[in-house]
């Protein structure tokens, strides 16, 4: 009886660790405006679009060592078919099931701007 009670015990704990999961959803940031390049005005805002850069977990072995800021701007960017974005957000967003799956991703909000003379921001 007391063997049983000790196995089911174990059995417990285990399924509770296999079936926990993390998760985490921080703003890193607010802003303005950012860009990729120097930046002149009059600009032309557009859509608020949203980008994201993530790394991916299988198992324990993440696909790289960090999501990158720089590519999530970009990925809005790219989305939105803008030179900057306006009025801003960016968060870091993660979850992780133990030993199974789990991802760490820059997530960046803004509204996109276009340049109305594209020649002003150093594009020849």
């Amino acid at each position: 009886m007391r063997l049983r009670q000790i196995s089911f015990g174990i059995f417990f704990t285990f399924l509770a660790f296999f079936c926990s999961a993390c998760s985490a959803n921080v703003k890193i940031t607010e802003f303005s405006l950012v860009g990729k390049d120097s930046i002149s005005l009059p600009i032309k805002r557009g859509e608020r679009v949203t980008g994201k850069n993530c790394v991916y977990i299988y198992s324990f072995i993440p696909t790289g060592f960090t999501a990158d800021m720089g590519k999530a701007v970009e990925d809005a960017l790219i989305k939105g078919n803008g030179d900057v974005l306006l009025d801003g957000k960016i968060y870091h967003h993660g979850w992780w099931i133990p030993f199974i799956y789990g991802e760490a991703c820059f997530i960046v909000e803004g509204t996109v701007g276009k340049f109305i003379d594209n020649m002003s921001h150093g594009e020849e």
